[in-house]
């Protein structure tokens, strides 16, 4: 594989762990160190990991890190106010995608987690 198209591949990959952890309640910059760490793990040992795992590797090293971190934090929330709106909107359309997102966390919140998980892997992918 060239160098290119690797680090195009990586790139994806990165925004796609990065919306994810988001997804999961990481905050945007705490979710950017650990896809940096976490590319630097593959990297690191790039050579002992399957091609065809390598995604699903990085996927599981991200998730086992953010997974300390709450545990360090003692709590795992998602925090919905801190979800930036883009584009300019109308106040109307802001409460209503508000509403929405608040609701889709209930369920979720209702959900065991390996299936709250599979969700939100599904859709990080698709912003």
């Amino acid at each position: 594989m060239d160098n290119e198209l690797m680090y195009r591949l990586l790139n994806l990959k990165m925004k796609q762990i990065q919306r994810y952890l988001i997804r999961l309640g990481a905050d945007r910059d705490v979710a950017e160190d650990i896809v940096q760490e976490t590319i630097y793990k593959g990297l690191l040992y790039i050579d002992s990991i399957h091609e065809d795992k390598f995604s699903a590797w990085m996927f599981k090293v991200a998730l086992n890190h953010y997974y300390d971190l709450c545990r360090k934090k003692k709590r795992m929330e998602i925090p919905i106010e801190d979800v930036a709106a883009e584009g300019n909107e109308a106040p109307e359309e802001l409460f209503l995608q508000k509403e929405r997102r608040e609701e889709i966390e209930r369920v979720l919140e209702d959900l065991t987690p390996i299936y709250k998980q599979l969700l939100i892997m599904k859709y990080a992918a698709h912003p």
